[in-house]
């Protein structure tokens, strides 16, 4: 085994740390933002057919989403749904489909939430 002598630090340590995109954690972020008065910026997004379904769904409650080059700016939130009838797509998304229904819990009006027939056969 090769011996490796380890010299403490002269100081903090500075740096920055980017992460590859996630659907689970835009996802996750896209909820979270749309659950706050104010406007969320989410940076570096992963675009994907899950996230857009949630995009897609977000902007069927009426919350508005901004779409920049590189980063997704949640503008509105849950207090923007009004009483209605909403028909929520989630495509293929299961963890769109999952987060929808408990965030649906605290929404007016009425929400039905389905998608393609794969996804319409899946537990939940």
């Amino acid at each position: 085994m090769k011996e490796r002598i380890m010299e403490p630090l002269s100081g903090p340590v500075r740096g920055a740390v980017t992460i590859p995109g996630s659907k689970s954690y835009t996802n996750r972020a896209l909820v979270l933002a749309a659950m706050t008065p104010q406007s969320v910026r989410v940076e570096r997004p992963l675009a994907s057919d899950d996230t857009r379904a949630m995009l897609g769904c977000l902007r069927a409650l009426g919350i508005a989403v901004r779409e920049e080059p590189d980063a997704w700016v949640v503008e509105g939130d849950i207090r923007d749904v009004r009483p209605g009838n909403y028909e929520l797509d989630a495509d293929l998304s299961g963890i769109t489909i999952r987060f929808l229904t408990a965030l649906s819990a605290a929404l007016p009006g009425t929400q039905t939430i389905g998608g393609k027939e794969g996804l319409n056969k899946r537990p939940i």
